[in-house]
């Protein structure tokens, strides 16, 4: 791997919290930094969290807002939540959290709370190389084409994904987040929002961070394995699209596939350990579990000194 850090207990850094500015340029270098063998608690992941941001996400306007997919507020904290999925016994490709919104979260924190004893594993991809590891072409393609993120929410699910009570205030929300919303006869909402699927990193390379391969080849996924009939059940709500509204062709999809799995670096958990991913260049996923038992919790904010 080559990105990211391992830290355990030693002379520097024997316990949690950590000196904010320490960890800040640690992460800066790294990139994804994992903390090990700290026997964290809930408590000590907050305070860590905390002392790199002070702007929180609430998951307002999250993909995965209602039903199975669904996370829970933790401590009554609402930037305090569980990981996608009630059970967490289903495997997640790599991606970029929240990319489907204009303000995605510079960071993720990730906790383990409770570990199960197969499989499980988080997984982290260095954006940048999994762009490098494209073919030339397709680089160029995304340099200069656009992706585009459709969305419809069903009357009585908006209101809880963009946590608001009337029209106007989820008009509100997604002008902020650049995104067009509109409205169907039944009451549902139709988003969409425009953007790269790349993102360019301080020191000017290009990262490949984005939900194509977690919206795209899911949607496949699903149809492929129970048809049209499967994939109206499940509700198929969001999906992405060439900026004009064509699908992305199975090639380039398959492309990324290899690309991301080649640069793909599984984490183990125990509990108590805990995980930062800079959202801003490195994608992250999850493997499937035997049991239903899994429970990682997660915080998403914004570095604290980029709100000077």
């Amino acid at each position: 791997m080559n990105f990211g850090a391992v830290i355990e207990p030693n002379s520097s850094f024997s316990s949690l919290p950590m000196d904010g500015a320490a960890l800040e340029a640690m992460l800066a270098r790294e990139r994804c930094l994992i903390f090990h063998n700290f026997d964290a608690s809930v408590e000590e992941f907050e305070q860590i969290s905390n002392s790199l941001s002070n702007d929180f996400h609430t998951y307002r306007g999250g993909g995965f807002t209602v039903g199975k997919l669904s996370r829970a507020a933790v401590n009554d904290n609402k930037t305090l939540m569980t990981a996608t999925g009630t059970t967490q016994d289903f495997p997640m490709p790599l991606h970029g959290e929240m990319y489907y919104l204009g303000g995605p979260p510079d960071l993720i924190w990730f906790y383990c709370q409770v570990p199960v004893q197969t499989g499980g594993q988080t997984t982290i991809g260095d954006g940048v190389q999994i762009f490098r590891d494209l073919p030339v072409e397709t680089q160029t393609l995304l340099r200069n084409r656009n992706i585009r993120y459709d969305r419809r929410i069903p009357d009585g699910d908006w209101q809880i994904t963009f946590q608001a009570e009337t029209r106007e205030d989820a008009e509100a929300f997604c002008r902020n987040q650049k995104m067009e919303l509109s409205w169907n006869d039944d009451g549902s909402a139709q988003t969409q929002f425009r953007t790269s699927a790349l993102r360019e990193t301080a020191s000017g390379e290009f990262s490949f961070i984005n939900s194509i391969e977690l919206l795209a080849l899911g949607e496949m996924a699903m149809r492929a394995a129970g048809g049209e009939k499967l994939a109206s059940e499940i509700k198929i709500n969001l999906v992405v699209r060439w900026e004009d509204g064509t699908p992305i062709e199975p090639e380039i999809l398959k492309q990324i596939g290899r690309a991301t799995s080649r640069n793909e670096v599984e984490v183990s958990w125990q509990r108590g350990d805990i995980i930062l991913v800079d959202n801003r260049s490195v994608m992250h996923g999850r493997r499937g579990s035997s049991g239903s038992d899994r429970k990682i919790l997660v915080r998403m904010g914004n570095l604290r000194s980029a709100q000077a």
